[in-house]
């Protein structure tokens, strides 16, 4: 069920990077606002807005000189094909990422939502999610 909300997500911000779009809505879930916030202090989001009534979450889209701050985004871990990072494999992940300019992954950890750098330093693997 959590890979179907967090494509949604993904899904949602794609869509409105390709319309130029200054806004989006996705659903509110725990999930959707870690990723959410862990974006938003990596400055690839403006914000978030979360309304309770409709259980709704308004992504504010950040773009820089008419380019969307955010190049790339999908999912790495399937249902169909799970995929577990080990400490030394997240190092290996992230130098294959330096190649891309500002890559990163979103891992899901025993700590919570966090980069592959912060995984990696705090010595934890996880759960690729982005």
């Amino acid at each position: 069920m959590s890979n179907f909300l967090l494509a949604n997500l993904i899904s949602s911000i794609r869509v409105g990077i390709l319309g130029r779009k200054s806004t989006v809505t996705a659903r509110n879930t725990r999930l959707n606002i870690s990723i959410l916030n862990l974006l938003l202090n990596l400055g690839y989001i403006r914000g978030f807005r979360i309304d309770k009534n409709n259980y709704k979450i308004e992504i504010f889209l950040k773009y820089i000189q008419y380019k969307s701050a955010i190049r790339q985004l999908y999912i790495m871990s399937r249902p169909s094909k799970p995929l577990y990072l080990k400490k030394k494999n997240i190092f290996l992940s992230s130098l294959n990422n330096a190649n891309i300019q500002n890559g990163f992954l979103i891992l899901s950890t025993t700590r919570g939502i966090l980069t592959d750098v912060e995984a990696y330093l705090l010595g934890i693997g996880g759960v690729p999610l982005i």
